[in-house]
């Protein structure tokens, strides 16, 4: 069940970015780095079962490799079955209990049962609620936390027909939609959204982050994006992300850097460790000199 959209998931679940990130690993047995890329090359194509079974023989071979355990509580986890997960993630923490990762999956298994719970409490009410824009508005942004792009678009769009000009629902709008890679009318819904706010802090966000990673040209403007973040009262990891980004197009790379260690504890202190790991990727490139560019634009 494929559920990420959001740029910095990359086509992965957030759980594999964190397994990708090679962050201290730790264990009685080092990880076989044949058999985990083999592992991770079919999960990342959606292979779900035959990725679940090759991780259960490469344990089977190495019980101790950390990375494994983690690798299988991340392919149950993409699966939707969050029990599975949380055990093959506490049978992680048993073997390596000073490992930093099995915390973080756990947390987010956590949070994402407490997610699901909360969508089909909204689920419930959003038939028969008073205000349905606001009601829409809730479920959607439930949906968008959990990733679940398509249906959170549903209900932002539900809420913007009850109510236009309701700034929430644009700015949740514009994440979807960039997320998608839809950025042209991402930036419209942002744009109504600080039009109708502007204070909007998400919606800010979502428009500095296309103006500096956007491989559309057209679309693309480092230094505006510098500008609208430094203007910017909001000094959250997307802004901050965005602008680290905006300073390396412009070959700012020292600056580059330093904004991703901010952006990096922003998002850390957010718990959205799934952007801190793809921060922390982002700002090897501009360590090396290098800048970052989003995926190809889809201009449907």
């Amino acid at each position: 069940m494929h559920r990420a959209y959001l740029p910095q998931l990359a086509g992965l679940a957030c759980a594999l970015s964190i397994v990708l990130s090679g962050c201290d690993a730790r264990g009685p047995e080092p990880v076989p780095a044949a058999r985990l890329q083999q592992v991770l090359d079919l999960a990342s194509r959606g292979q779900l079962e035959q990725a679940e079974a090759d991780v259960d023989d490469a344990i089977a071979e190495h019980p101790g490799a950390v990375d494994l355990h983690l690798l299988r509580g991340a392919i149950l986890e993409r699966a939707g079955r969050l029990d599975d997960a949380r055990a093959a993630y506490l049978e992680a923490q048993g073997i390596a209990p000073e490992h930093p990762n099995p915390p973080l999956h756990l947390e987010r298994i956590t949070k994402l049962a407490a997610l699901d719970a909360a969508i089909a409490v909204e689920r419930e009410k959003v038939g028969e609620a008073t205000d349905p824009a606001a009601s829409h508005l809730a479920l959607g942004d439930l949906l968008a936390e959990r990733f679940l792009a398509k249906p959170a678009r549903r209900h932002y769009t539900l809420a913007l027909l009850h109510d236009p000009e309701n700034a929430e629902a644009h700015a949740g709008m514009a994440l979807v939609l960039i997320g998608m890679r839809r950025e042209v009318m991402g930036l419209y819904h942002a744009s109504e959204a600080l039009r109708l706010a502007p204070d909007s802090a998400r919606a800010l966000g979502e428009i500095v982050w296309v103006l500096a990673t956007s491989r559309e040209e057209t679309l693309r403007d480092p230094e505006e994006a510098i500008r609208l973040a430094l203007n910017s009262r909001d000094k959250s990891s997307r802004l901050l992300d965005g602008l680290a980004a905006a300073y390396a197009q412009v070959g700012r790379h020292d600056q580059a850097v330093a904004t991703a260690d901010l952006a990096m504890a922003a998002a850390t202190a957010e718990r959205n460790h799934q952007r801190a790991v793809a921060i922390q990727a982002r700002r090897a490139e501009y360590a090396a000199g290098r800048s970052f560019i989003g995926p190809p634009v889809d201009p449907t």
